[in-house]
């Protein structure tokens, strides 16, 4: 009997253990045709992250290999004859563009009025000092309206500017001769009185990129 009664058991555990297997498999294959559907999506492989990588960081390079100094200063292809004009000198001596003919000139326009000006004119006194014999002048004349030579020496003294600025000029007569879109505004003139370069904005004068280009424009 008791033989008898375990025959049930048996045919229910049977019966559960057909039914699990028919949700394992149902389980494996639903995974299985998941697993094939996502291997359709292309997927990147390490060469094509390593290509759009070197991509990007070639953008990247060839964007920084332009710097802001490149970016501002126009070389002329046809250099043309550089206007005189008349300014004068703490000393309030009168001088033109052509007292200094003969030797290269870095000719900087500026105002007591612009910070950008009174940052970047130590380093164009540092451009000057190391030319120093070699043919280079850096003269920087301010474009204040009213200006007077005491007014320049005073500004001088408190920022304590070297001899490059001691010069000053009257606005308007300037501006009809040269194109000065801002403050400051720079140009670099052949010793034969040809306009070469014009930078406009302030700049480290100093700087490996300025000596350069002063260099190349004079071994031209």
């Amino acid at each position: 009997m008791t033989i008898k009664k375990s025959k049930p058991n048996q045919k229910r555990l049977f019966a559960a253990i057909f039914l699990m297997f028919i949700v394992t498999f149902g389980m494996i294959q639903f995974a299985v045709v998941q697993s094939e559907e996502e291997i359709k999506v292309p997927l990147k492989t390490n060469d094509d992250v390593v290509e759009a990588y070197e991509n990007a960081l070639g953008d990247w390079a060839e964007i920084e290999a332009q710097s802001e100094f490149q970016k501002r200063i126009q070389i002329f292809d046809d250099p043309v004859t550089a206007p005189d004009i008349e300014f004068k000198n703490i000393l309030d001596r009168d001088l033109t563009l052509g007292d200094f003919r003969g030797q290269w000139l870095v000719v900087n326009f500026w105002a007591s009025w612009c910070p950008p000006c009174i940052v970047e004119m130590p380093t164009l006194q540092d451009l000057q000092d190391h030319y120093e014999g070699q043919n280079l002048k850096v003269v920087a004349i301010a474009l204040d309206r009213n200006y007077t030579s005491d007014k320049l020496r005073g500004f001088m003294s408190k920022h304590s500017f070297g001899p490059i600025a001691a010069y000053y000029g009257h606005w308007p007569d300037i501006r009809e001769k040269y194109d000065i879109p801002g403050l400051p505004t720079t140009y670099i003139i052949s010793p034969d009185g040809k306009v070469m370069a014009r930078y406009q904005g302030d700049a480290d004068w100093n700087g490996a990129e300025a000596k350069m280009l002063i260099e190349s424009l004079m071994i031209k």
